[in-house]
């Protein structure tokens, strides 16, 4: 097991975070792993102890290398000596390595007699605590202000005023998640009901009456048992290779549809870039030449979903920016022409009107000659 002093002052500072009693949590470390927090929480369900109460993931870069760190709340003390060194987790059918990170097995220290350590080892003194109403102050202020609220979700088959379809909504929740990892459990639960309508809302009501200690991981299985796809993994692959363009929809979406499906799909997260990739470049059929203005070869890697659909965003905007110019020079075009027309048109029904004047003053002549 990991001996490395930071790794475990890490993981003690974010049960502190997550506001996880030291004792009663397990933290592993692995190669990054890609895919959603709910196939990981079933993945560990069956890899560690039971008593799972909740789990965080974050992406570091440490000792120069990216990992993926999974924190485990257990609703009990655990003891780390009854786990080993490493623990094999299933995801999407294939197994992650993660190194459980605890002192010296034999010694059989628990984390929170490690707390203790680390806190009598430390040279300088712990700051003074804040008081309950200062404390819930900051908590107010820091969770309920300048956050990204998710868009609304009902699960209607009619989607109402700002509300988005299941995929989409999904999606969005998830890379907050990612993004809320300094945040507890309670407060991305609070979020998620902040965003539901009924009758989605109701699932999660129902829910909360039978496990009224559920995590968020959990109103996203309901909800996925209730809204989501019901292919399997070989299925939505299938999907994923015969997907196409649709007319009308944009490349960022195509993109995103295709994301979509590699999510739930069971695929490698070494080879979800180059098919994701691979496939985006045969199925867009109605934007010629946006596969030449991307260059997706020159930089000799596959970029990844974020990446990707950036770049694909930025052909898009300087296309209807080049749009709207062809559309104003066009106008401004036509609007010259018309003048150029109009003046035309003026003088020549002047030349005709005084031709005509000229007749009639000629012929008034040639009348008053033969009446002489």
């Amino acid at each position: 097991m990991a001996t490395n002093k930071e790794l475990k002052e890490y993981g003690v500072e974010w049960c502190k975070k997550e506001d996880v009693g030291v004792g009663n949590a397990v933290l592993l470390m692995g190669q990054p792993v890609l895919c959603s927090i709910r196939h990981l929480l079933v993945g560990l369900s069956q890899a560690l102890p039971a008593g799972i109460k909740s789990i965080a993931k974050r992406s570091v870069t440490w000792s120069g290398a990216l990992k993926s760190f999974v924190l485990c709340a257990y609703t009990t003390q655990t003891f780390h000596s009854n786990l080993g060194e490493h623990v094999q987790v299933k995801i999407n059918g294939k197994y992650t390595q993660f190194e459980v990170i605890d002192d010296d097995p034999i010694e059989h220290l628990s984390m929170a007699a490690l707390n203790m350590e680390i806190e009598d080892s430390s040279p300088t003194p712990s700051p003074k605590p804040l008081q309950p109403s200062t404390r819930a102050a900051e908590e107010a202020r820091r969770y309920y202000s300048g956050y990204r609220k998710i868009r609304y979700f009902s699960g209607r088959p009619t989607l109402g005023k700002e509300e988005e379809p299941w995929e989409t909504w999904v999606d969005q929740v998830e890379a907050q998640i990612e993004e809320w990892d300094d945040i507890p459990d309670k407060e991305i639960r609070r979020r998620i009901r902040e965003s539901l309508r009924s009758p989605a809302l109701d699932i999660i009501g129902d829910l909360k009456k039978e496990d009224p200690d559920a995590i968020s991981s959990q109103y996203l299985t309901a909800l996925e048992l209730a809204f989501g796809s019901t292919d399997s993994g070989e299925e939505l692959l299938m999907r994923f290779y015969s997907s196409e363009q649709k007319e009308g929809e944009k490349a960022s979406a195509f993109v995103s549809r295709l994301q979509s499906l590699l999510r739930k799909g069971e695929m490698l997260p070494d080879r979800v870039n180059d098919l994701r990739l691979k496939q985006f470049s045969r199925g867009v059929l109605y934007n010629d030449h946006l596969l030449t203005q991307l260059k997706l070869g020159s930089s000799g890697s596959s970029p990844s979903y974020v990446t990707l659909l950036s770049m694909v965003r930025k052909v898009e905007e300087e296309q209807a920016l080049k749009r709207l110019k062809r559309t104003s020079t066009v106008t401004k075009k036509t609007v010259k022409q018309d003048a150029t027309y109009q003046a035309a048109s003026a003088s020549q029904a002047t030349k005709v009107k005084d031709e005509q004047l000229e007749m009639r003053t000629k012929q008034e002549c040639q009348w008053h000659s033969s009446s002489n």
